[in-house]
């Protein structure tokens, strides 16, 4: 134990995130003697109790997204899976607000793509987004949600791509951006598309899939919108005058 208090004493970080409950928007915590095992164990309840206190001051009190994202990046460094699980919906609630945004976004592309805010767009996939995306895989809450965010993007993309980049420059450049952003986010690949759009637009329920297995493999996240019911009376009585009509003309 004195030898980890050393630890945390002799590193101006480190003390400050432990001691003091603070940090600053350039720490760093990569350094050898934090990865064992023992230490992080060591200093559990006190780094989820400075996270917590520290994350919501910076998200909430006073915000301050380089405080936040220095503090997202020391869990690649310091965190046990305990810390994940007592963090994640603290975290979880500032995702949430981003997949918000995309829904919102959505709604606007499938009304009018004109009346899509760019800006607005690429804020609901900011820094902060990617880091919880990219530094709590291990938490399953934060994974359906980092799945729900990507199907969004790659929702409004899909739509985007049809932009014309010379009279509609701007929406065709935060597309761009939009994928660039995508990339970041560990775990995700191009190649993951037909996963998450599979059936998300009305146009892909001409797409076929070669086997059963394959289209439930790429079971669309996004909820494929209400097909309209089909008055099948409307057609049997049309049938019914068609073929009156012409039995009235043979008989002419």
């Amino acid at each position: 134990n004195e030898h980890f208090e050393t630890l945390i004493t002799n590193h101006k970080d480190l003390n400050k995130l432990l001691n003091e409950k603070d940090i600053a928007g350039f720490s760093s915590f990569s350094k050898p003697e934090f990865e064992d095992s023992e230490f992080k164990t060591y200093i559990e309840e006190r780094y989820i109790s400075s996270f917590k206190e520290i994350y919501n001051k910076y998200t909430q009190d006073s915000p301050n997204d380089a405080k936040v994202n220095a503090l997202l990046r020391s869990l690649e460094f310091l965190a046990t899976p305990n810390t994940i699980n007592a963090i994640e919906e603290e975290v979880n609630l500032t995702l949430n607000i981003s997949l918000e945004t995309l829904k919102e976004c959505k709604t606007i592309v499938d009304d009018n793509v004109e009346n899509l805010n760019p800006e607005t767009l690429l804020e609901a996939l900011n820094n902060t987004t990617l880091n919880i995306c990219n530094k709590l895989n291990s938490s399953q809450l934060i994974k359906e949600s980092k799945d729900q965010v990507i199907a969004h993007s790659l929702y409004i993309n899909d739509v985007l791509k049809d932009v014309n980049p010379k009279y509609q420059k701007a929406l065709y450049v935060a597309n761009e951006e939009l994928l660039e952003k995508l990339k970041k986010i560990d775990g995700y690949h191009p190649s993951q598309k037909a996963k998450y759009l599979g059936t998300s637009k009305p146009k892909a329920d001409t797409i076929q899939t070669n086997t059963t297995s394959t289209k439930n493999a790429n079971k669309p996240i996004l909820e494929a919108k209400p097909k309209k019911k089909t008055n099948y009376w409307v057609y049997i009585i049309l049938a019914i005058v068609l073929f009156a009509v012409r039995m009235c003309a043979k008989m002419d």
